[in-house]
This record gives C-alpha cells, sequence and structure tokens, in this order.
C-alpha cells in the first residue's frame, strides 16, 4: 500500500488505508485524554456516519472529525500539556504566530506528514491530524443570535486569512472584501480573538441550542437542542469503542438528510487539497521541500 501521497484524489481508496490508520492512533489517544479528564466529545461528519453504518471509516474518507462543546474544548486546551503523555502528539490551534488557515484545532502526529495546499507557505506543525472542533452555545435571544451570526463570519474570516473552499462563488467574493480591508496578519489576529470572545460569551449551561459556529456557512444558520450534546454514548469504530454524543442520530439528520444511505459514486472521494503526505517521515524533514519553500 502506498505510505506517501502526493494527490489525494488520485489514489485509490484501499491506498488510504495507512492514513486512515494514522488518524486513528491520534483519536485514541485524545479519547483516553477525554475520558480522563471528564471531557466530552462526538465523533462527527463522514467518521460519525461511517461509526453509526458500518462500524468503520468509510472508504473514501481521509479525516477524523471531532466535536467537544465548548467549555470541555477550552478546557483541553488547558490541561493538555499536563495530561499528554505521548510527546508525538500535539495539540494545536491557530495563534498569533501560527495560522492553519482553517478554523479548528488538531491533534497531530508529528512521526508523519500531512501539508495541506492553503498552508504550505506556513511554518507550522504539518504532521497527520485530525479536526478538533468547538460546538458552541446559542442564545435564544433573536437579536443576541444576530449578532452571534455576525461575529463568527467575521472571526471565520479572519481566522482563516484566506477564501473558502467549497462554499461557492458569492461566499468567495463576500469574504474577500474583509480580507482585502484588513490585510496586516496581526490585526486580523485581533479581530478574530476578539469576535471569537464576543460569540462565545454566552455560557452552555445556559442556552437551549447548540450550533457550529466555526464550520460552513450554512450551518452557523442550524441551531440544535443542547441537549443532544450534553452527554456521550459510546458507539465501535475500527474495533474500539469511541464516544458520540447521545442525540448524534438526530444531529446527522440535520447535517445530512438520510445519512444512512451511501452517496452516489461522484461523491465519493477524499476531500483535502494535499501538496504531500508521508506515513513514515516526520514532517520536519521536508521544510523547503514541500512546505516554505520560498524560506529555502
Amino acid at each position: 500500500m502506498a505510505r506517501e501521497y502526493f494527490d489525494l484524489s488520485d489514489v485509490a481508496w484501499e491506498d488510504l488505508r495507512p492514513l486512515q490508520e494514522k488518524e486513528l492512533g491520534c483519536l485514541l489517544h485524545l479519547d483516553k485524554i477525554c475520558r480522563g479528564n471528564g471531557i466530552r466529545y462526538t465523533l462527527g461528519g463522514g467518521t460519525c456516519i461511517g461509526a453509526l453504518r458500518e462500524g468503520k471509516f468509510l472508504e473514501w474518507d481521509d479525516d477524523i472529525d471531532v466535536w467537544i462543546p465548548r467549555p470541555d474544548y477550552e478546557r483541553l486546551h488547558e490541561i493538555w500539556d499536563e495530561v499528554n503523555d505521548d510527546p508525538h502528539y500535539h495539540l494545536c490551534r491557530n495563534s498569533e504566530t501560527e495560522c492553519y488557515h482553517i478554523n479548528c484545532s488538531f491533534i497531530k502526529d508529528d512521526r508523519g506528514t500531512f501539508i495541506n495546499r492553503h498552508s504550505q507557505n506556513e511554518d507550522v506543525n504539518h504532521g497527520i491530524p485530525i479536526d478538533v472542533m468547538a460546538m458552541d452555545a446559542a442564545p435564544a435571544s433573536r437579536l443576541a443570535r444576530a449578532e452571534q451570526l455576525v461575529l463568527s463570519m467575521l472571526q471565520s474570516i479572519y481566522i482563516s486569512q484566506r477564501l473558502p473552499d467549497h462554499q461557492g462563488k458569492i461566499i468567495r467574493v463576500l469574504t474577500n472584501i474583509p480580507l482585502a480591508l484588513v490585510r496586516k496578519r496581526s490585526t486580523r489576529y485581533r479581530i478574530w480573538k476578539w469576535c471569537e470572545k464576543r460569540m462565545t460569551r454566552w455560557k452552555w449551561e445556559d442556552c437551549p441550542y447548540a450550533v457550529e459556529l466555526t464550520t460552513g456557512f450554512k450551518m452557523k444558520f442550524k441551531k440544535m437542542p443542547r441537549e443532544w450534546f450534553d452527554s456521550c454514548k459510546p458507539v465501535m469504530f475500527e474495533g474500539h469503542e469511541i464516544l458520540i454524543a447521545q442525540g448524534v442520530e438526530n444531529y446527522m439528520e440535520v447535517l445530512f438528510g438520510d445519512y444512512m444511505t451511501p452517496p452516489p459514486m461522484k461523491d465519493r472521494a477524499p476531500k483535502h487539497n494535499i501538496v504531500y503526505a508521508n506515513m513514515d517521515e516526520p514532517y520536519t524533514k521536508f521544510k523547503g521541500k514541500y512546505y516554505c519553500v520560498e524560506e529555502n
């Protein structure tokens, strides 16, 4: 099986297996830390569909998605350095000095390489990742929700610092306006940090709804009952007991409709646009070759 990739769209499904196994290692490490410290999480996206429908990865899936309620999400970042017992796994997120050009955190395995095209010029951790995203509380007040939506849109634009993929031409055009108005990275950082602080100020336990504020444009508008995510239940995934939200079936219906019916063949494809990935060599080996090439 292939152990390195240059274009995932050309990779046969069976050759994705080494990548999936590396990602599974990241998930199991996260699961151990979450269970040991009372942190709720749920599989999401195609990972959750695979778990519910087949008990394993969808054959064409090239990543793992995990959602964590905001209070637990922030706590995970606070305790990570103290509780992480394997130095090869890293919890990474955007900061003043590091930009991953995507609005989430990651668990990354530094023993491998996964260089997304959108971040190939960034000197950041390019290890093999799984996506870790915050599920936020949504207030009941219409006025407060309107404010939260505006803040989340600005936060998404300035934290990603790029035009979005797969969101349509109109969204790309509208996104370009604030990016053109504010070009300095340090200023963009201050804006998205302020927006993030404001849009997450409603307490989880005080709000009736949960919402994905850090994902695609459409999901920002889809409120869901908070109790769907208040507790977890086990599911078997790749032979391991992993956690999903108590109301995950309802959650998947909101996202995908009839998620138990496989999609048409044309939609069964990896989604990441990569420069290079390697399952056996650390990403630091490829600085100046596949990332930060201009620096070299």
